[in-house]
């Protein structure tokens, strides 16, 4: 498919997700590619958890919650920029789902989480603290990765490696593509999962929308 044909795609089906009313990055340059693809992602976790029985509400949407400004690159929770996020809460468990930002591991280094849930009291503690999240605080990271062709070994290297300074992060790739027959035997062995083909229409939603609803009821 064309660049325009995958934009087109990925916006009708934000849009079937969220709200025929949604605006996306309004007053905004146009988003790339990546940027879609993480809202696309963002939006399918939201739209899983709903019907897991989680109650969303989205967080600096507008008076109508139908405008999203995501972020367009790795940021901070800190930011003082209003980007949108939801929040999730099932009665008994938190948190909030946001789109690329950096959490805190073991060694203090500052790593990009392209989707990610946080558990409530975390988010409260670093906001306190005016401290960017530990890798405790997360409950669910989905590596996004939109290519064209197919993905490399090198990108499971790097997700797995990731584990090193988060260890209590469970490595979850998605990509649009498909990836190298060496690619998902190296994240399973580290308790991980690779869901390919994850676009609108193709075959990867239904694995994806497994494993969305697994760490769903890890959360504790």
């Amino acid at each position: 498919m064309s660049a325009a044909t995958d934009t087109l795609a990925l916006i009708r089906q934000l849009t079937n997700l969220i709200g025929a009313s949604s605006s996306f990055w309004p007053n905004s340059k146009a988003p790339q590619l990546d940027d879609l693809y993480e809202a696309y992602l963002w939006a399918e976790t939201v739209g899983i958890a709903k019907t897991e029985g989680w109650q969303v509400d989205f967080v600096n949407a507008g008076s109508q919650k139908n405008q999203f400004t995501f972020r367009k690159g790795p940021g901070l929770l800190t930011s003082p920029v209003a980007y949108t996020y939801a929040t999730l809460t099932d009665g008994r468990r938190s948190g909030e789902l946001h789109i690329g930002i950096r959490i805190r591991g073991d060694s203090s280094t500052l790593h990009e989480f392209d989707v990610v849930a946080l558990d409530a009291h975390g988010v409260a503690a670093a906001r306190a603290g005016a401290k960017q999240p530990g890798h405790s605080t997360v409950r669910l990271h989905v590596e996004a990765k939109f290519h064209k062709g197919d993905l490399s070994l090198g990108v499971a290297r790097g997700i797995v490696g990731l584990g090193a300074d988060c260890p209590s992060i469970e490595p979850f790739l998605v990509s649009k593509a498909l990836g190298s027959p060496s690619l998902r035997p190296l994240i399973k062995s580290h308790g991980g999962h690779y869901v390919d083909r994850m676009f609108p229409g193709d075959s990867g939603i239904p694995y994806f929308a497994t494993c969305v609803k697994a760490a769903l009821g890890r959360w504790r």
